[in-house]
């Protein structure tokens, strides 16, 4: 029943875009809590970091740790 449920709900435009590239780049694909739950319990990186920034600026070193 819970598995038919998923599909009884339409999914956003987005979202088989996001599936795809989630699946190539080997990405966890989740709300943020969720990512952050794999994340420490692989201790690694689940998804990718943000891109550009201002490199000098503090909110973008705080990113890098």
């Amino acid at each position: 029943m819970a598995y038919r449920a998923l599909f009884q709900e339409t999914l956003e435009a987005s979202m088989p875009t996001a599936i795809r590239e989630s699946m190539n780049k080997a990405w966890v694909l989740g709300d943020e809590g969720f990512v952050e739950a794999i994340t420490t319990s692989l201790k690694r990186r689940s998804a990718p970091m943000a891109r550009g920034g201002d490199h000098r600026s503090l909110a973008y070193r705080e990113r890098k740790l």
